[in-house]
């Protein structure tokens, strides 16, 4: 053989030693997502079919889902990982839906990309709105922390991580929230399921060990430094089993 066609040859045998696609014909399968806060997301369930040399029948599964956003639209994800959705039929925790909106959603272009937390409290009284404009702020006073700087849960392949809340909890409803990482912005909520917690998006190359400043309003309530205790990355149930050479996908890792 001539040795100048051996790389040639080499680069089609890697080629053909594996190859994954998902079938043009393959419309998917409707499959509906249930959460624990009563909501839910229609999706379409996708094979994928891996060929190697080692197993010449090989699939997995992708999803392309519908995401509802806060502010009423709705967002087509394609490509989640079963380990991103889970067990199909069985209830999810509102927080993994929560992580995708942070994720997915646009982010109101009138906060500059701050997450605006919505009010969920009854007006105050006429006298009591009175006299909360003419009070006299303390120029000495310090503002509380909204967070105390300990993490319950963290997961980089989904790509959330929870606060600790400070209790009693400030009431931050109505109020501007910026969470920064280092300095790029993150999306947050405290989710309903958990009153306890902030629930935040991590956003691209912003793995820890980083920096969390948050504001209310404008205004310092938390600087700490965060150097990823409690973060998991969970792995496959099978890591044995051979896995495609592929490039990661638009979703991978996205803040």
């Amino acid at each position: 053989m001539n040795p100048r066609k051996r790389p040639q040859l080499l680069l089609i045998l890697a080629a053909l030693a594996t190859l994954m696609c998902r079938c043009s014909l393959d419309s998917g399968t409707p499959v509906k997502l249930s959460f624990s806060d009563g909501s839910s997301v229609q999706c379409r369930r996708y094979t994928d079919y891996i060929v190697t040399w080692t197993d010449l029948s090989g699939s997995t599964s992708e999803y392309d889902c519908e995401i509802p956003c806060p502010d009423g639209s709705t967002v087509r994800v394609e490509r989640l990982s079963p380990l991103q959705v889970g067990t199909e039929g069985e209830t999810q925790d509102a927080e993994v839906l929560q992580s995708w909106q942070a994720q997915y959603c646009p982010a109101d272009p009138s906060t500059g990309g701050a997450t605006r937390i919505p009010s969920t409290s009854s007006p105050a009284p006429t006298m009591t709105a009175m006299a909360a404009r003419t009070a006299t702020p303390s120029a000495t006073a310090t503002p509380r922390p909204l967070l105390t700087g300990g993490v319950s849960a963290c997961d980089l392949t989904q790509g959330f991580i929870n606060f600790t809340l400070a209790q009693p909890p400030l009431d931050i409803s109505g109020k501007l929230l910026n969470v920064r990482f280092n300095d790029t912005l993150a999306r947050c909520s405290i989710p309903r399921v958990n009153p306890t917690v902030l629930t935040c998006n991590i956003p691209a190359g912003a793995r820890p060990p980083v920096n969390i400043s948050v504001t209310l309003d404008g205004v310092l309530v938390n600087s700490f430094g965060y150097n990823g205790a409690n973060c998991t990355s969970p792995k496959p149930n099978n890591p044995n089993q051979d896995k495609p050479n592929v490039n990661p996908t638009p979703t991978d890792w996205q803040g």
